[in-house]
């Protein structure tokens, strides 16, 4: 066991690795942040309109004139005109963040080619064209072909009452397989996923393969009599090697593998703004924005159980009474595997900032749910050996799950990521459920519910 927690976490840490190399190499092929020379507080005030008093030999003096801050609407695109000042050819209309602007669109109108529109560029004091500092922009949000979430998780299983499993006749104590011994365990979520284009609204169209698994929770207890052989499972107890036991042990073992493909209908963020600095620069920042998105998807879920019940009885020797009694180990097995497929559908509302976002995400599926039961007894001396079964059944399960995460974009295009997140199933076959020592065996139970809660950290790239 301690060998497959140390693959893990060997799987986690490189994939983690690969993600920041990735975004590292990503970064180079875009234009550095320049927020050393930006005062991020000028981003709340309103810059006031720039006073211009008339020429001389233009009319009569009075009030001043404001300075119009943006293209008179008589211009033609392609020159830009000012209240006492002649018209100037645009400067040069490249990209603002180094990288392609097509079908970007801004007021409606979508780019195409690497030219911003004039009037998202900046006349500066005197009538002199100049670029802004670029500070934030929302055309890094989602800017690329491919994107890449990779995350290190840690959940935690909670699942139905505890069942009781053995009881002590000397001190009647019972024993059961407690579920809160299930800890936190490592795990890992994948994302990879590729942006198709963008819809004459502006929407981002989007198809993504998730993973979420490496996750196996494990636990176990010994049990010791408090007297010679007063030790005895309950569970309807009819089998000879699991009564009058000096010890007794149990272990359980559970996994949770989840795959899921969806198609995505993402908003955009809003234009950038502009804020005039003290030093006379001006400077663009992206827009706070509240996106959305809707998506749908298959999904497919495997989730096994494994419990295994062990008892112990002793040699006795014999006595002028009675005859020898034999040592007997006798193990029960039941194990149970849920392998769920169908629909899924989902929404994720985000609130996004210059540099960092936060967003809430929620998913429901109605999944078929295809249940196998397989459990045996072996005993050493024979008395209590049953044979292997296998049964199954299908059935219908309900998903449900909840993601909160925020992330902060360290560069343009790669973020790292936190979040808490939720999940639960319902009407699914577990182990612990299953477990039958009566003259009778019983059949397939798939009514348990599992509930699992737990954090993430990782990295977000775009390229």
């Amino acid at each position: 066991m301690q060998t497959w927690t140390g693959q893990r976490f060997g799987w986690i840490a490189i994939v983690l690795v690969g993600s920041i190399l990735t975004a590292e190499r990503t970064h180079g092929q875009y234009q550095r942040i320049g927020a050393a020379r930006v005062n991020a507080a000028q981003f709340t005030e309103v810059t006031p309109p720039v006073e211009v008093p008339a020429p001389i030999g233009e009319g009569a003096i009075g009030a001043p004139q404001p300075m119009a801050t943006t293209p008179s609407a008589a211009a033609p695109l392609g020159e830009t005109t000012y209240p006492g000042a002649t018209a100037l050819a645009p400067t040069s209309a490249l990209p603002m963040d180094g990288y392609p602007m097509d079908g970007y669109s801004m007021d409606g109108v979508v780019i195409d080619g690497d030219a911003l529109p004039v009037y998202d560029q900046v006349m500066g004091t005197g009538a002199c064209g100049v670029d802004p500092e670029v500070y934030s922009s929302g055309t890094w949000f989602r800017r690329g072909r491919w994107y890449l979430g990779s995350e290190f998780v840690m959940y935690r299983l909670e699942q139905n009452t505890p069942v009781f499993l053995y009881q002590d006749t000397t001190t009647f104590q019972g024993f059961a397989d407690s579920n809160d011994v299930f800890r936190f365990e490592p795990g890992l979520r994948m994302t990879l996923g590729t942006i198709l284009g963008r819809d004459d609204a502006g929407n981002d169209h989007v198809v993504d393969a998730s993973y979420l698994g490496a996750l196996d929770w494990n636990a176990s207890a010994e049990f010791t009599a408090a007297d010679s052989q007063s030790l005895g499972a309950l569970l309807g107890n009819r089998v000879p090697g699991m009564a009058s036991l000096d010890s007794a042990s149990y272990s359980y073992a559970s996994k949770l593998d989840s795959f899921e493909v969806n198609y995505r209908i993402q908003t955009r963020p809003g234009r950038d703004q502009l804020a005039l600095q003290p030093n006379g620069r001006w400077v663009r920042h992206a827009s706070s924005s509240g996106l959305r998105t809707v998506f749908g998807g298959v999904r497919y879920i495997n989730a096994p159980d494994r419990f295994n019940m062990h008892g112990f009885r002793d040699l006795v020797p014999a006595t002028d009474t009675d005859a020898e009694q034999p040592s007997v180990t006798t193990d029960y097995f039941v194990s149970t595997e849920n392998s769920m497929f169908g629909g899924q559908i989902g929404l994720e509302l985000m609130e996004k900032y210059d540099r960092w976002y936060w967003s809430l995400q929620g998913k429901v599926a109605g999944l078929a749910n295809r249940a196998e039961l397989v459990d045996s007894i072996v005993s050493d001396d024979g008395t209590s050996d049953r044979p292997v079964r296998k049964l199954e059944d299908t059935t219908g399960t309900f998903v449900a799950e909840v993601n909160f995460a925020a992330a902060y974009y360290f560069r343009p295009h790669t973020a790292i990521k936190a979040g808490y997140n939720l999940l639960y199933f319902s009407s699914v076959a577990r182990a612990a459920d299953n477990l039958r020592l009566g003259a009778t065996r019983g059949t397939l139970v798939a009514e348990g519910n599992s509930f699992y809660q737990g954090l993430s950290v990782g990295l977000e790239t775009i390229w």
